[in-house]
C-alpha cells in the first residue's frame, strides 16, 4: 500500500496499481492502511514525532515527500468516499479504485 502513495506520480501509472485491489474485505483493509499512513505523513509534516525508527518510520519520509499536509489530508476525504462506495456495493470496483486514485493524484499536484 506504501508503494502506491509514494510511486504515482502520473496517471498512467494509475492502472499499474488498481490491480492490487481485488475483493471487498481487502480493499477495505488497503484503504484502511492508505488512510492510516496519510495520518502519520501529516504527524511527521507537523514535526509531531510519533513514528519508532525502523520501516513504517522510513515509509512515512518517502511517501511524506510526495504529499503536502493539505493533500494528506484530502486524500484522507478521497478514501472515506471511495470506502462509503464500496461498502455501498459499487457496481465497478475498480472504476471506484481509479477515481479514487486519479482523484489523490490531483490533490498530490494541486497543493505542491
Amino acid at each position: 500500500v506504501s508503494t502506491i502513495l509514494k510511486k504515482v506520480q502520473k496517471s498512467t501509472d494509475i492502472v499499474l496499481y488498481d490491480g492490487l485491489f481485488g475483493n471487498k474485505k481487502n480493499n477495505m483493509e488497503m484503504l484502511n492502511i492508505m488512510s492510516t499512513l496519510l495520518r502519520d505523513v501529516m504527524l511527521y509534516k507537523r514535526n509531531v514525532n510519533h513514528l519508532r525508527d525502523g520501516i513504517v518510520k522510513n515509509n512515512i519520509i518517502e511517501i511524506a515527500k510526495t504529499f503536502t499536509e493539505k493533500s494528506a489530508a484530502k486524500s484522507i476525504e478521497i478514501i472515506n468516499i471511495a470506502k462509503k462506495e464500496l461498502t455501498s456495493n459499487a457496481p465497478n470496483i475498480i472504476a471506484t479504485i481509479d477515481s479514487m486514485l486519479f482523484s489523490i493524484l490531483e490533490e498530490k499536484h494541486k497543493w505542491q
